[in-house]
This record gives C-alpha cells, structure tokens and sequence, in this order.
C-alpha cells in the first residue's frame, strides 16, 4: 500500500480533520470509512493510528481524487422524488417545495428526458401537471397516466380569457404578447369595460366586432389605435386558435383541477405567447388544490428577457410556496429575463454549447473556482452529467439522471380517444351567440352635406365617401 501512495503524498490529508473533510465533501463519510475516520477524529495526536486509516482508505481516496469532480458532494436531501445520483451513488430527491426549477442544456443533452423523468414521479406522488412542449415525445406519460388530457389549440378544448381575467391583467397579457402602440392599453381597456356594461358575458370574437363598429376621426391618434388592436385581435381569432376562443364559457375550471400536455408546435410565437400566459395567469389567481407543476419546453422563446417587467416575471416573483411550481426548459440560459432567473431555487445545467450561456447560468449559481467553472465544457451527455444546485440545501455538485424506459408516443388517433373518455367528466362549453356583422348605416345632416360639398368642388382626388371618413363624421 506504501508503494501504491508513492509520488501521491501531496495529494493526501494531513491530519485526522483533513481527512474528515475531505470524506464529507466526497459522500464518502459513511459505514465502515466513517468508523475509521472517527476513530482517528477521537485521538488526533496519534499519528500511528492515523497512518494505519490512511494506509486502509488509500485506494478509496487516489480513486475520488482522479475520479471524481471538482464539486463537493451534498448532504442528504430530503424527497420522495429521485431523478438522479451523485458521483457517489447517493440518490438526488428533486426538493419540490422550493420553487422553482430550471433545466438548462443544448439539445439533445437530456433536457426533456431528465423533465419527463421528474414529472412522472411527481404524478406518482399525486401531482398534477401542465407541460406546454412543441412536440409529441412527452405523450408516452398519457400511457402511464390515461388521466392526462391532450390539446393542440384546435378546438377541442375551449376557453375565454375574457371570462376569467379581469380587463387589466388581459389587457396586460394581449400587450405582452402582441406589443400595442403605446397609449392602446388604455384604448382597449376603456373598450372592454365599455362592450360589459352591455354584455356582461362578452368573448374576443364580441370585443373585436365592438372595436371594430367604434367610430373616430380618420387621422387621430384614437383611429390608430383602434386599427392596431384590430390587425391584432383579427389575426388571433382567424387563426387555428380562434376555434379555442369559440365560446362564452367553456373549460377553464376543467383543465384546472388536471392534467394537460398542451402541444403550441402550430402557434406563431406571439399566439404562443397570448395562449401560455393566459393560462399561467388563470392558474395563479385560481389554483386552490395541491400544488401544480408547469413544465414550460424551449422557455427562452416565451420567457426571454424583455426592456419591461412581464407578468411571468411576476408569477416567479410573487407566487406562493404550494401553489405553482414552474419548471422552464432552455437551451439558452443567458435570454432568459433576471426576473426569472433571480426566483430560481433550484437550476439543473446539463452541457451547454455557448460560452455565453455557461457563464449566465455560473454567474447564477455563484461558481467561481476555476476548477469547477472549467468543469462546464467537460460534462458528458451520453452519460447523463449534469451539475445541480438546490438554493439553500446545497451548493453546485455533479449528479448523473437515473435511466428510464419510456413507452411510444401516443398516436393522433389514440389521443383523441383518451381525450373524449377524459371530457365526459368536462363541463360543456356555453357557445357565443353568433348575429350577422351589419354595416352601420348612416344618414348625413344638412351641415355635414354642405361642408363635404364644398370640399369637394375644390379638388378631385377623393370621393365624397372618402372625405367623410376622413372628416370622421
């Protein structure tokens, strides 16, 4: 054993404390090392002793030197729900009660796996989910859970978000979304609380043929407005999404107590955008059961950061502990908003690609030894690497995911059997009264008449049609 430690001297604790040190921090202070250890602990001075412990853990000890990260292995932490080991053996619990957590990685690095992973157990444990991903791999859980609901914003599934947000935060989640002139939020709130004085019950399909009936000067500020929020809301509700809108009342209470993989592949980003905060609003001002979990795929094209405060970054800042949880997925860490960032508890870092993105998520996590930052470039995916951090339990390590074998993605065909043995217990929708758009008619007074007249003997560019509209009659 001498000759083994040759030339490894410097390499090796010193004194009985070193040593106990050096066992913490490599998960290695347990069974029969750590009897040794302390024993040695219990006389320091004896140097006899101490060489005897240092002659049994040397091969132990040259292993986790040449072996192992430049990270520390963490105490215990305390979960039911395992998604991973650390370089020891020691199983991760995913501390849940800590919102929230971010996956970060390049593609292919088993960022969606190690998030499938983490949501099956979760459901296990009687968690409910929604994961808003762009493809279909994610559909092998509905054949572990026939109890999770699918919806592609085709129709199947339909709500009013003007049912079940006050005019302030859609007006709020519409702007965030589209990006409105300024001075149209106030344009378009005093519009929505105007059409409810008169339809208490109104949906996107009344407000846009509302807005569009309101009159105003041709070239004022107002008209401007109006036509924004026009383009805007005609594009919305002419789109794959305005079957989803199609109702006074339809399944919001329903998808809130569930499930739901809500699949946004067939959305522009700013459609993606209106739908995902739409819905995270809903479930923040109305999610009373056990905490929800809400897996966000590709989250920096939704979260990313912004000149303003949005009102996802007000979710990760003032939501409450036990009622979400959210869990945003990207493949570039350094665009997400600080707001977001900042109200990670816990992060997961699987490899990354750009330099950029290695230093935002180091720069989060506060690594600063150059060991430990350089260890960023060397993680192996096909080995499942990746380096954790739980705020407050337990500072950067290196852990590898557990392996799981998932079944097939569900078909089209068996999605839309799942999903109407699921919406018989789903209320019915209450459909929007649909009337015949008319065009105002109107009749012109003896002044308007005369003043359009004369205009239009003096020159021979416009109609009289057209010099009315633009007099704002």
């Amino acid at each position: 054993m001498k000759e083994s430690m040759k030339g490894t001297e410097g390499m090796f604790p010193q004194t009985p404390l070193e040593l106990f040190e050096f066992l913490k921090k490599k998960g290695m202070f347990k069974g029969k090392i750590a009897a040794m250890c302390l024993d040695s602990l219990s006389d320091p001075g004896n140097q006899k002793l101490f060489k005897e412990c240092l002659d049994e853990l040397a091969y132990e000890i040259i292993r986790m030197q040449r072996t192992c990260s430049p990270f520390d292995v963490p105490d215990d932490v305390a979960g039911k729900i395992v998604f991973a080991t650390t370089e020891t053996g020691m199983p991760v619990p995913w501390p849940i009660d800590m919102p929230h957590t971010a996956v970060f990685g390049s593609s292919n690095t088993g960022k969606t796996t190690c998030c499938m992973i983490m949501c099956m157990k979760a459901l296990e444990q009687g968690y409910k989910a929604w994961i808003f991903t762009r493809a279909d791999d994610v559909t092998s859980l509905i054949r572990i859970f026939p109890d999770i609901f699918y919806d592609d914003f085709n129709g199947k599934m339909q709500i009013n978000p003007l049912h079940f947000l006050k005019p302030e935060v859609f007006v709020s989640v519409f702007n965030d979304s589209f990006v409105l002139y300024e001075g149209s939020e106030a344009y378009l709130i005093e519009a929505i609380r105007e059409l409810k004085r008169k339809n208490p019950e109104p949906n996107l399909y009344d407000l846009y043929y509302f807005i569009r009936a309101r009159k105003h000067p041709g070239l004022s500020r107002t008209a401007r407005y109006q036509e924004s929020i026009l383009n805007r809301f005609g594009g919305l509700i002419n789109s794959s999404l305005g079957k989803t809108f199609d109702c006074v009342k339809g399944h919001e209470d329903d998808i809130i107590k569930a499930s739901v993989i809500f699949n946004v592949s067939g959305l522009t980003l700013s459609e993606q955008k209106f739908i995902v905060n739409s819905l995270l609003m809903h479930l923040y001002l109305n999610n009373k059961e056990r905490m929800k979990l809400v897996f966000v795929d590709d989250a920096s094209m939704l979260l990313q950061e912004s000149r303003e405060l949005t009102l996802t970054d007000d979710i990760f800042s003032n939501i409450r502990k036990g009622s979400i949880h959210m869990i945003p997925c990207s493949q570039s860490p350094a665009e997400l908003s600080p707001g977001i960032l900042s109200n990670i508890s816990n992060k997961l870092v699987f490899r990354l690609n750009s330099g950029r993105d290695i230093g935002a998520v180091q720069l989060s996590m506060g690594v600063t030894i150059t060991e430990q930052k350089a260890f960023f470039f060397k993680l192996k995916h096909e080995e499942r690497d990746v380096i954790i951090e739980f705020a407050g339990k337990a500072r950067p390590f290196l852990a590898k995911i557990i392996h799981a074998d998932f079944p097939e993605p569900m078909s089209k065909e068996e999605l839309a059997e799942n999903n109407e043995s699921i919406m018989k217990d789903f209320s019915e929708p209450v459909p929007r009264i649909r009337e015949e758009q008319k065009e105002e008619k109107f009749e012109l007074r003896n002044e308007e008449r005369e003043w359009l007249m004369a205009v239009y003997l003096n020159q021979y560019r416009k109609t009289l049609t057209e010099i009315h509209d633009i007099a704002g009659f």
